[in-house]
């Protein structure tokens, strides 16, 4: 009976240290792809509907610092892209994408909400900036994703 005992404590201990090291080294690596920068007078159809949003307080996104000027003058979209490398082996849910917003920037929201990343797989996402013309491209992103049902939380800057 002892030696059944041990034969079974040896997978037992084999699994929860898999497990462990799994919990530990799970992670998503994150790699800018690029910013584009389109005028607000290049996707007028893009603003009106942004700029309804906004004055309604219906955005599904952020609203940040400023108020939209009803025309757009002077403001620029900044569509930021991101890949998402999740090379662990349990899926990185609900992944979600915030600025760390600048006096310019007017309000983000996310090209698709909540993503998932499966394990041992890549995806690119995309978040859109609505700002003044005079602001720097380079911003601090916050990436929050759960494995496992905890959350992670990462700095990442880009467009610098």
């Amino acid at each position: 009976m002892k030696r059944a005992a041990w034969l079974l404590l040896i997978p037992v201990a084999l699994a929860l240290i898999f497990t462990g090291w799994q919990w530990l080294l799970g992670e998503l690596i994150l790699t800018a792809q690029g910013v584009e920068t389109h005028a607000a007078s290049e996707w007028q159809e893009e603003y009106d509907a942004v700029y309804a949003a906004l004055s309604k307080d219906a955005l599904l996104g952020v609203q940040l610092n400023g108020d939209a000027p009803e025309d757009g003058r002077g403001c620029v979209f900044k569509v930021y892209t991101l890949r998402l490398a999740n090379r662990g082996l349990i899926p990185a849910d609900m992944v979600e994408i915030e600025f760390a917003s600048m006096p310019d920037d007017i309000a983000y929201w996310p090209g698709q909400s909540r993503a998932t990343v499966p394990a041992q797989s890549e995806r690119e996402v995309q978040v859109y900036l609505l700002t003044r013309e005079t602001a720097s491209p380079a911003r601090d992103l916050i990436v929050t994703y759960y494995l496992w049902g905890h959350p992670q939380r990462v700095k990442f800057t880009v467009g610098g």
